[in-house]
């Protein structure tokens, strides 16, 4: 028996009991089964290596896998050959792939429905667009390419980093769509994993403005973006079942879905959208690959970039286009150079930059958004906070009205990899943060309580606060009250602290994982040891692209050049399947 298998309990594990019941697993394997289907989870894969970690025969495991898509009766496992290596999978995640290969295949290869007017028409409207006195979106040739792909195209791949474009692309494309029909727009919804993300892909979409020409249809733009979901709600998961009410039996009333943050989608959240999805709908996929990939397993946005940019025939190939030129910290280059050497997986260029721009206590740092603190010695932490940093918490702490204090709440953010109470956790810092602002101002402002973020853990469907929201509790009168941003140029939420969800904690700071999809004037990072299972390239990438104008990184310098040539763990099999959907083993 592996030595995996020794620690891992089997007997009432449900999965377990399904495989035994369900697939008539010998249960005297189903501790084999399961330690290698948990090394495989732990990683975030969907796929476990039989060739490294665990060397084991792959004919022993015949009595309960198949090879690949050889006919007969299904078995739990199935076994398959990707060039020289065997890999073992679970049936589920063996067919969620082979699915989604298959789906965004055919998709890629698919017109769709003609529009009203031809493409270079509308395209003409761009330049329209442009010219104009009041114009604020001048499409690059990139996004352009990207812009003209959707419009004619089922399926459309729109990656790039923070700051290239992504959303200038989707605005254009839906400002097009409905000029094109203006009294019978097509049915657009648009998606994102996490309720935060979903927000900020509405309120992206409604804060553009759009040349004069484009006004009449601008009030149709703000409903679609206004109905912006997280993905479940889209599709109408069901917690209670596990199964979502639109699925391939009865589709998704949508002609265009655009989906943001697609990193951060696993593989069986994609299985379930391209099974809701109707043939003609057309599918525009925004991301970032280099950000952290989803908590569950799968890596599908790295197969889809791998597979269309690897220079090998794919009919992903022309309906994938990366932005590159970044608007948003044109005037931070430290942040995109370093940025750009975690993105090439250059560790001396990372290691070196952050050597470049150390900046001992006291002394003025330099001016191109990057800063290097030393290592964080895990001392006291309020001592160890930037002075600059400092000034935006105590705005936030000392705000006298709601929108001051969200205002300046979402300028500066800590994060740190780890979510925990103690150490350099969330949790713990937030409590740090707090007792060493609360102690300030005994001394500064006696008898005042500070101001204090908060995030909720949950969705709430009495309040409509989504897992992940943040907002800030403030003192009014006798009691506390909390307040969360309202829609784009309404005020913000109010409600009573026994309103909020018990699932909440102070948000002075908070996990990288947290904040993909956000971004703030200005970062704390609190950098992981280097040998630390979070110390990735994906981890410290996400983070350091979160500021836009100064990200402050504290923590040993060994953790950025281990991260940036630091490999994925994450095994997976779709980019084979995208190469080759139906092979016979």
């Amino acid at each position: 028996m592996h030595p995996l298998t020794l620690s891992i309990p089997t007997s009432d594990r449900p999965e377990v009991r399904f495989l035994i019941r369900e697939w008539g697993l010998p249960p005297e394997r189903a501790t084999d089964v399961l330690a290698l289907l948990e090394t495989q989870a732990m990683k975030g894969g969907t796929a476990q290596d039989l060739s490294t970690g665990i060397p084991v025969n792959p004919s022993a495991w015949g009595d309960i896998a198949r090879a690949g898509d050889v006919g007969g009766t299904p078995k739990p496992l199935v076994l398959r050959r990707a060039g020289s290596e065997t890999f073992l999978q679970s049936w589920r995640y063996y067919s969620a792939e082979r699915f989604i290969a298959r789906e965004l295949l055919a998709r890629a290869r698919r017109r769709r429905p003609a529009l009203s007017k031809p493409t270079d028409i509308l395209m003409e409207r761009l330049k329209e667009q442009e010219s104009g006195k009041d114009a604020v979106l001048a499409p690059n040739d990139r996004q352009r390419d990207g812009i003209r792909h959707a419009l004619e195209n089922s399926l459309t791949l729109i990656t790039g980093g923070p700051g290239t474009g992504k959303t200038t692309v989707v605005a254009c494309f839906l400002a097009l769509l409905v000029d094109d029909r203006p009294g019978n727009p097509p049915v657009i919804r648009l998606a994102a994993p996490t309720g935060k993300a979903a927000l900020r892909m509405r309120d992206a979409v409604k804060g553009i403005r759009l040349a004069s020409h484009f006004a009449p249809i601008k009030g149709e733009l703000d409903r679609i973006a206004g109905g912006a979901d997280t993905l479940h709600q889209l599709l109408g998961f069901n917690p209670a079942t596990g199964c979502c009410r639109f699925n391939a039996g009865n589709r998704l009333r949508a002609d265009v879905v655009v989906v943001d943050e697609c990193s951060m989608i696993d593989t069986l959240l994609w299985q379930s959208l391209l099974a809701a999805l109707q043939e003609s709908a057309c599918l525009i996929l925004l991301g970032d690959p280099n950000q952290l990939e989803s908590v569950a397993e799968g890596d599908v946005l790295g197969s889809l970039v791998r597979t269309g940019g690897d220079g090998s025939p794919s009919p992903l190939a022309p309906a994938s286009v990366r932005l590159e030129e970044n608007h948003r910290s044109k005037d931070s280059p430290g942040i995109v150079r370093i940025a750009k050497a975690l993105e090439d997986r250059d560790p001396e260029a990372a290691a070196r930059l952050l050597e470049d721009h150390r900046v001992p206590m006291g002394q003025a740092p330099r001016q191109d958004g990057l800063l290097w603190h030393g290592d964080h010695g895990r001392g006291p932490f309020w001592d160890e906070i930037p002075d600059t940093v400092k000034q935006c918490l105590w705005k936030v702490a000392l705000a006298t009205t709601p929108e001051d204090a969200l205002e300046a709440l979402d300028r500066i953010r800590i994060l740190t990899p780890f979510r925990g109470k103690r150490g350099l956790g969330a949790i713990g810092l937030s409590r740090k943060v707090d007792q060493a602002i609360r102690r300030e101002m005994e001394k500064t402002h006696p008898g005042r309580s500070p101001n204090e973020p908060v995030i909720i853990s949950r969705n709430d469907s009495e309040t409509g606060l989504k897992n992940g929201s943040i907002g800030v509790l403030m003192r009014e009168g006798s009691g506390t009250v909390a307040y969360f941003p309202g829609n784009s140029g309404e005020p913000p939420q109010r409600l009573e602290l026994s309103q909020l969800p018990a699932e909440r904690n102070s948000a002075w700071a908070m996990t990288v994982h947290r904040s993909q999809g956000s971004e703030f004037d200005e970062v704390l990072f609190v950098l992981p040891d280097p040998d630390s299972p979070l110390a990735t390239r994906e981890l410290v990438y996400t983070a350091i692209t979160r500021a836009k104008k100064a990200v402050h990184v504290r923590g040993p310098d060994a953790t950025i050049r281990n991260a940036a040539g630091g490999k994925s763990s994450r095994r997976t099999l779709l980019s084979h399947r995208l190469r080759d959907p139906d092979p016979a083993t």
